[in-house]
């Protein structure tokens, strides 16, 4: 049990501090934007661009070519993580097109709401707002939160191994649970996507 522990903290710890990093990171990044420029990035990228990709008739191709006129006419008001994830759809092969398009739409859904918060809209809170999540994006969110509680479980095995064995016990029954749950919806997760992709490689032959 103690080389466990010892693995989870190695393996955790850069990963915890690496996110943390990021989100602090992305934080001071967004606030330092005016607000003035996140409002033309909504009216004329952002919002025209989640119209397109929520409509329900609308195919990949379609979305594709509907899109390009934003991009070509309002570029230099785009997110680069946008631009980047568009670009890859718009000149992707065939087969990568289905994992693409996700990834777009994903980048799309997540600015616009990110925006729309900014800029004083109304919005769901969060749990409203995980109902309609993508498979991927739900599946990060709980890799995310079930690998903060294990870190942190980690952390008081660790601090109570010697002096308080009962909630040493206890938390590490919770973090050897979590690093299992992690490990089923992990490759629950692949294993759909993987399905998918084969699927759609038989309906295109």
């Amino acid at each position: 049990m103690d080389i466990i522990i010892e693995v989870l903290n190695m393996v955790l710890a850069p990963f915890m501090t690496g996110f943390f990093g990021f989100l602090v990171a992305k934080y001071t990044y967004s606030r330092n934007i005016p607000l003035d420029k996140m409002e033309v990035a909504y009216n004329r990228i952002y919002y025209p661009l989640f119209r397109i990709i929520s409509d329900k008739n609308a195919n990949m191709d379609e979305v594709i070519r509907k899109s390009e006129i934003y991009f070509t006419k309002y570029d230099k008001y785009a997110d680069i993580s946008t631009k980047r994830s568009y670009l890859q759809l718009r000149d992707c092969k065939e087969v990568e097109k289905e994992a693409l398009y996700q990834i777009f739409r994903e980048n799309i859904y997540n600015r616009h709401s990110f925006l729309r918060r900014r800029l004083g809209y109304l919005e769901p809170n969060f749990l409203q707002q995980y109902k309609y999540f993508t498979s991927t994006a739900k599946f990060e969110i709980r890799i995310v939160i079930m690998s903060l509680i294990l870190y942190f479980a980690v952390i008081i095995c660790v601090v109570t191994i010697n002096n308080f064995v009962i909630v040493y016990h206890i938390f590490l029954f919770v973090g050897v649970l979590l690093f299992v749950f992690i490990l089923l919806d992990s490759a629950g997760y692949f294993i759909s996507r993987l399905k998918k992709i084969i699927h759609y490689k038989l309906k295109r032959k």
